[in-house]
């Protein structure tokens, strides 16, 4: 009987010790580091959103999407996209670059290298891209922003983690702002729209048998192009530099779009004036610098 007590108090006192032990090691076990919050906006400055487009084709590099507003800026300024860098875990920088395949056209974040000059209290909405190594972006990176104009990108605090992934810029764009995405969509929509009969005749009748002059930036240079249209639906474009090219165009509702040759095409926005054409973009699109400005119309 005695061995039976003792047998007992050795088994309580044995499940007691073990249970609190197994108790104490959950704790420390369930004991994980806290995550840090990430700082995505400080004085004057945030950014709206940070994403990777998945469809970008590039067996090395993704492309990033950075978007961000300028809040009352303090001094006057012109601001690139190009101007933003990025740099990973301290050792890798990237700096952005611009491209008119990469423009946000439904959204409100001007994307240019041209340059947008704001002054003392505007508030400005930009974007810019930017392409990273792929192996840079697995998780856990932390992320450094800095910009030749905007102090505000050094305070900033975030990892590979806090950028979204998207299956192309369209997604982007309507995560980013869906009622700005739709309503810009819309309009580019309608914009492509086939015209009548009527307003087809005017067009041709306007255009056929002139040229229209302008001139655009070509790399460092400044060019002179010459945009001739011919009946039926005929274009010939060339430039101060001995450049040529032709092709067919269609009239859409809001713009001519210009089919070349070779099969690329490219779009020109248009408005009747007293029944006579203005092209209202041609220098920006034969430009191989991108201008995107929202507030233009």
């Amino acid at each position: 009987m005695k061995k039976n007590k003792l047998l007992l108090i050795i088994l309580i006192f044995g499940l007691f010790f073990f249970t609190g032990c197994g108790k104490e090691d959950n704790e420390k076990k369930g004991d994980t580091p806290k995550k840090e919050s990430a700082v995505l906006s400080t004085k004057g400055l945030s950014v709206d959103g940070i994403y990777q487009d998945e469809s970008y084709e590039n067996e090395k590099l993704s492309l990033i999407y950075v978007f961000y507003t300028v809040d009352k800026v303090e001094k006057n300024a012109t601001l690139f996209s190009s101007s933003l860098k990025m740099k990973i875990n301290d050792t890798n920088e990237y700096k952005a670059t611009v491209s008119s395949n990469n423009v946000p056209m439904f959204t409100n974040y001007a994307y240019s290298d041209f340059g947008k000059k704001v002054y003392v209290g505007d508030t400005f909405k930009m974007c810019s891209t930017i392409e990273v190594a792929k192996g840079d972006l697995e998780a856990g990176r932390n992320i450094v922003f800095s910009h030749s104009e905007i102090e505000g990108f050094k305070d900033l605090k975030l990892k590979t983690d806090d950028i979204k992934k998207k299956a192309n810029l369209d997604e982007i764009s309507k995560d980013l702002d869906e009622s700005v995405y739709t309503t810009k969509k819309t309009e580019e929509d309608n914009m492509m729209k086939a015209v009548d009969a009527a307003t087809l005749n005017m067009f041709k009748k306007s255009v056929n048998g002139y040229y229209f002059e302008f001139y655009s930036n070509v790399g460092t240079k400044i060019s002179k192009q010459k945009l001739e249209f011919d009946a039926p639906n005929k274009f010939v474009i060339s430039t101060s530099m001995g450049l040529s090219n032709s092709g067919t165009y269609d009239v859409k509702n809001g713009y001519v779009v210009l089919n070349y040759k070779t099969g690329m095409s490219v779009k020109i926005k248009y408005k009747f004036e007293n029944n006579d054409v203005s092209l209202l973009n041609a220098e920006s699109v034969f430009s191989t610098y991108t201008d995107y400005d929202p507030l233009k119309k």
